[in-house]
């Protein structure tokens, strides 16, 4: 009876506590773990009383005397263990209701707090510290904060699924940490996948809730979408990254200059720590080398356009000077008030110097350290200008030594460059300091004599340099004498240009040579003059050939993109007894379609090839290349006898080439020509159609005439940076020649700039006195030798501006020209003065291209393109200001300018250069 009536009480209590924990589990939508161990109670206790009752009975069977007592005590036992049963299931069903209690007072609580924030503002959310973290109790804005579906949130789902991976990971090492370390609240931020945005980025502050025993056991936190100030911190560090890390040196300040921010490179820089700039004005670091005009010049183009760059002197906190490329731009408010400005620098001094040791290598010659013949042409311009305007002399002699090549055979190269030095220095001291020696290669000088004084002055000048340079000079235990044969001209008796000064001063040298050398010979006009007839009758070439007054000379062909010099030019000149050394030109056209034309050809071929076959055997692995005319190529012993000469001379295939040069065949010789040329390749001839774009320049020609080069005539090459019409057929050849699949030789390079720009536009072959002028076969070993490839080669040929460029090339152009005529306007003498160029920037044709530039959307975005507009205008104020003095009749004034003019001339021209580079880098649209 006992034993049913603790039955009956362990079932009512079973089914209380069931009842509770399904209420419980229905409110919280989760699943109570105790359910099924309590619905298990009532048939445990069910075996266990009848289990009891059957050994009883099974006892007093047995005949047990104490039955009576023994059935007490057991009863008393078993009816404790199910009154500690009952007890067990009422206290568990008094705790499931007070964590009902607290589920339900934590869901009130976390609507209450909701109350004072919109759902798009915060959201609220308890969490359990279970294994990844089950949901307790959340506001209803949870879902719209996290940007996730609001079934993913429902309680009892883990927080953990909806976090980002590494996230995850991240938010649970966190919260270890802080609960270790005690804290009863912290911040918290980490990313969520949300169903649309990818990820979003949640901040919020946690705290700890603790149970009796002082264990955390659950979270509550305040959420709130925390992207977009996430995202600005983020880009705040990307951006102090790239300001810590970039290699330019920046510095900010207010608008009055204090300094507010520099970067490590700064400091670095200027050698100064970031605490001992902070308040400082950027004026620490004046050099003292720029007055109070050129920071003011400054600071007046800060103020009107909000911008300046250029080059300044600074100096550092140990006191070294160094020169800096700056660029400063304000920075505004909405309502146009400057803010701060910023000020981006490099150090530029190593640059400098390097380009300081380029431009020496580029006008001085790297033996003697005279001026090359770029320099001297640029200062044999600016003599004869002086001379003009002073109405002074000028003379210009051309020297070559006697008996150098004797000293070069006897001692070896060596030597002789330690006496080419020698000469150098012996030239130094003997003139002025205001005339010029330079050397234009071997052992040949040119010597610039000016500053006013009469002929005689000059010609005593000659003569002791003669006397010098007969003494005996000591070259270590050797003792050597030379002598020199000098050819000069007078301006203004010889008026000419340069080149037509250092060609008559030659002749006048080689007829001093002719005289028994070691001594002078003056030029003269009336010997020169067109009109005087040759003595070029059949007896006087019989009698040149039999003297061996015939000689070749060569001009080198160079791979500039290669920086390699890949052939020669042979040419055929007569070193006439009276008249000194005359081209091709001035005698050959008065034997054309004669014997005496064939005669000299087949000499000039022979010759040629002698020499070639002479330079195979020197390891020289150069081609050769001579020029034929119509008349020569349609000859009946041409072919055969060319043919001949090449098999004996075992000529390799590609080592020679015919250059093809006349006037337009007609149709009819076309064909005739086409079967010669095309024989000639067919044994490893290659045919070159010469001055392209006047006589071969029909399309017919160059379609059916089988050239494999076409030779752009020197009259554009030499042009090109002053006509925009001649650049432009330029890129027509070369677009042509593409499209026929012929290679281009550019012929007339004479700076170079000439050869930048045939680079930027993809020729590579040129020719011309830039390279160098015709040699004489003795003097082409030593010119290999010595010769260097001009190091502005290197930057040009990486660089390559194809048509939709040619707006840059034609403004480089049109300012090139623009400075000569505006410098021309201000050297030359008043009485021949020529006009002024327009003087209006806005007028200018470089104008009229820089706005067909700008069009372009590539350009715009390009600092040195912008920068150009301004120096543009600085240039032409500067031209109206010299203009203005000149016209006023005060020359002084414009000269008083001409530096600053240079100045921002090349600053120009620097700045064209570097959009060059810069629009070759971009990618073809």
């Amino acid at each position: 009876m006992i034993q049913l009536s603790a039955y009956a009480v362990i079932v009512c209590v079973q089914k209380i506590v069931s009842q509770k924990s399904r209420r419980y589990a229905a409110l919280h939508k989760i699943k109570m773990p105790m359910r099924p161990h309590i619905s298990r109670l009532p048939l445990l206790a069910s075996l266990v009383a009848p289990g009891c009752a059957s050994t009883l009975s099974a006892q007093g069977r047995q005949g047990f005397t104490d039955g009576r007592n023994d059935l007490l005590t057991l009863n008393i036992l078993v009816m404790l263990v199910l009154i500690g049963v009952a007890l067990f299931l009422f206290v568990q069903s008094r705790r499931l209701d007070r964590k009902r209690a607290n589920y339900q007072a934590e869901a009130a609580s976390l609507a209450e707090e909701q109350r004072f924030f919109t759902p798009a503002q915060m959201a609220t959310l308890t969490l359990s510290m279970a294994p990844r973290w089950p949901i307790i109790a959340a506001s209803d804005s949870l879902a719209a904060v996290l940007g996730v579906a609001p079934e993913r949130l429902r309680v009892g789902c883990c927080y953990a699924d909806v976090l980002a991976p590494d996230d995850a990971a991240r938010l649970l090492a966190d919260i270890e940490r802080h609960v270790e370390e005690g804290a009863t609240q912290w911040r918290q931020q980490y990313c969520v996948q949300t169903e649309h945005e990818g990820s979003r980025w949640i901040g919020g502050y946690t705290q700890a809730g603790f149970n009796r025993r002082g264990k955390v056991v659950r979270l509550r936190s305040y959420l709130f979408n925390d992207t977009r100030h996430m995202e600005a911190d983020l880009r705040m560090e990307r951006l102090a990254s790239v300001f810590d890390h970039t290699n330019e040196c920046i510095c900010m300040t207010d608008p009055l200059g204090t300094i507010l921010e520099a970067n490590q490179n700064f400091c670095r820089m200027t050698g100064y720590t970031h605490a001992e700039l902070i308040g400082q004005n950027p004026r620490l670091l004046k050099s003292g080398r720029h007055d109070d005009i050129f920071y003011r010049a400054m600071w007046d183009e800060l103020t009107a356009r909000g911008q300046w760059q250029g080059e300044i002197w600074n100096q550092r906190k140990n006191g070294e000077i160094y020169l800096e490329h700056l660029s400063i731009t304000s920075v505004q408010t909405r309502g146009g008030q400057v803010a701060r400005y910023i000020g981006i620098f490099n150090d530029i001094s190593d640059f400098k110097t390097q380009q300081q040791r380029i431009e020496h290598l580029a006008h001085f010659d790297a033996l003697t350290g005279l001026p090359n013949r770029v320099l001297l042409t640029d200062r044999l311009r600016t003599a004869l200008a002086a001379a003009k305007r002073a109405r002074n002399l000028l003379a210009i002699a051309y020297l070559d030594l006697d008996g150098f090549k004797r000293v070069n055979d006897t001692f070896g190269h060596e030597m002789g460059d330690t006496l080419l030095i020698s000469v150098a220095r012996t030239l130094e001291d003997t003139l002025r300091e205001t005339d010029t020696v330079a050397r234009l290669g071997g052992d040949e000088f040119v010597l610039v004599l000016g500053g006013g004084g009469e002929r005689s002055d000059y010609l005593n000048t000659l003569e002791r340099v003669l006397a010098r340079l007969s003494a005996p000079f000591s070259l270590g235990a050797a003792t050597v004498n030379i002598g020199a044969s000098i050819g000069v001209t007078f301006y203004p008796d010889d008026d000419g240009s340069p080149d037509s000064f250092l060609r008559h001063a030659d002749q006048a040298m080689y007829q001093a040579k002719q005289a028994g050398r070691s001594g002078y010979k003056i030029f003269s006009m009336e010997e020169a003059t067109p009109g005087k007839p040759l003595p070029t009758d059949l007896n006087s070439i019989e009698t040149a050939l039999g003297k061996g007054e015939f000689c070749l000379r060569f001009q080198p062909t160079v791979n500039i993109r290669e920086g390699k010099v890949i052939g020669m030019e042979g040419r055929m000149y007569w070193q006439h007894p009276q008249r000194g050394l005359l081209s091709q030109a001035e005698f050959m056209p008065d034997f054309v379609g004669t014997a005496m034309e064939t005669r000299l050809c087949e000499w000039f071929i022979t010759a040629l090839l002698a020499q070639f076959q002479t330079w195979q055997r020197q390891g020289l692995r150069l081609f050769v290349s001579f020029g034929v005319t119509n008349a020569q190529v349609r000859a009946p012993q041409f072919l055969p006898n060319l043919l001949s000469r090449i098999q004996s001379a075992s000529l390799p295939a590609g080592a020679l080439w015919i250059e093809l040069r006349a006037a337009t065949p007609e149709q009819e010789e076309i064909a005739e020509i086409a079967q010669v040329l095309e024989e000639c390749r067919e044994h490893g001839i290659s045919i070159m159609l010469g001055d392209f774009g006047t006589g071969y320049s029909s399309l017919a020609c160059l379609r059916r005439l089988p050239a494999d080069f076409l030779k752009i005539d020197q009259s554009f090459i030499r042009s090109m940076l002053k006509n925009p019409e001649d650049l432009a057929i330029i890129e027509g050849v070369l677009n042509m020649a593409a499209a026929f699949g012929r290679q281009v030789i550019a012929e007339g390079v004479e700076s170079a700039a000439h050869c930048g720009m045939l680079l930027h536009m993809g020729c590579n072959i040129v020719r011309g006195n830039h390279i160098a002028r015709p040699m004489s076969v003795s003097a082409i070993t030593d010119w290999l030798r010595e010769w260097r490839p001009d190091p502005a080669w290197s930057a040009a040929a990486q660089l390559r501006l194809g048509y939709r460029h040619l707006p840059l090339l034609l403004m480089e152009v049109e300012l090139r020209r623009w400075i000569e005529q505006m410098r021309e306007h201000v050297l030359t003498h008043a009485g021949q003065r020529p006009a002024a160029p327009i003087l209006d920037a806005a007028a200018s044709a470089f104008n009229r291209w820089y706005q067909i530039a700008r069009k372009s959307a590539v350009y715009n975005s390009i600092p040195s393109f912008t920068a150009l507009f301004g120096a543009h205008e600085h240039l032409h104020s500067i031209a109206q200001a010299m203009a203005s003095a000149i016209e006023r009749n005060q020359p002084e004034n414009a000269d008083a300018r001409v530096e600053a003019f240079n100045a921002t001339c090349d600053q120009m021209m620097s700045l064209l250069n570097h959009l060059m580079e810069t629009a070759a880098a971009l990618p073809d649209r």
